[in-house]
């Protein structure tokens, strides 16, 4: 048992192919595959986002009419698992956030915030700059402060409701989001986000005031996963470290 006889502070690797014998290399303690280690984080936004210009032009007209001082637009974004949804989002509400300082931008992840308490108090969050207490303070008034907030400082917000399926009652929070103007001189937009076959229909009520369209992402081909894989290893690793043949392979198998 080679991890009995070695020293702690270093790693095997071990490398092997069917037109080679198995080698052992050593990887020291101070070394690393590792050029950029942030380029594997799952928040992590790519300075080149490929095969989803489509999707993030529509985006960005849903978000057009905000420089305008007019209300954005609501969709529904609709797509499989790792097909750039998440990451367009963040891209186009940063890029939009250069623009503009008139509108805040709020991502929302369901399957982390999933009830409404929850969800107002992320936006209170993003806005005001703290979360509001736990406990003890009725949704009404976290909801109550935001809006405040936002018709005095003469702000827009849009919120994208990300796994939306996971969000306990979706109505009400998209309704309370778009029916604000009634209470509150303040325009919102609502994008829901979520997997095909989702269980994220909208009553009457609720469809009624969002009236959004659609937005489909693709899953990937095969040869656009090899390309984006390709990248994110010439950015992340060392040269050397990870051939073609294995990143084709692993697109192979994700395909």
């Amino acid at each position: 048992n080679l991890s009995s006889v070695l020293p702690k502070h270093f790693i095997l690797l071990v490398a092997f192919s069917s037109e080679e014998k198995m080698g052992i290399d050593i990887l020291w303690h101070n070394q690393t595959l590792f050029k950029q280690p942030e380029v594997f984080d799952y928040a992590y936004l790519p300075e080149s986002f490929e095969y989803r210009g489509g999707q993030l032009q529509a985006l960005a007209e849903c978000i057009k009419p905000c420089f305008q001082g007019l209300r954005p637009g609501n969709c529904r974004i609709i797509g499989e698992t790792a097909t750039g949804k998440t990451t367009s989002i963040k891209l186009v509400f940063h890029e939009a956030e250069q623009e503009s300082k008139d509108v805040y931008f709020v991502h929302v992840n369901g399957s982390v915030f999933s009830h409404p308490f929850a969800i107002f108090s992320r936006i209170h969050k993003e806005i005001l700059g703290y979360e509001p207490p736990s406990s003890g303070v009725p949704l009404k008034d976290i909801y109550e402060k935001i809006f405040i907030h936002l018709e005095k400082k003469k702000k827009m917000l849009m919120v994208a409701l990300d796994d939306a399926a996971y969000i306990s009652d979706l109505n009400k929070v998209v309704y309370d989001l778009l029916r604000v103007y009634e209470l509150f001189r303040v325009k919102t937009g609502v994008w829901i986000v979520g997997v095909p076959g989702d269980a994220f229909a909208l009553d009457e009520k609720s469809a009624s005031v969002f009236a959004g369209q659609h937005i489909v992402f693709p899953r990937y081909r095969e040869d656009e996963l090899f390309s984006i894989l390709k990248k994110r290893a010439e950015y992340g690793l060392y040269k050397g470290v990870v051939s073609d043949d294995v990143l084709r392979r692993i697109a192979g198998i994700t395909f």
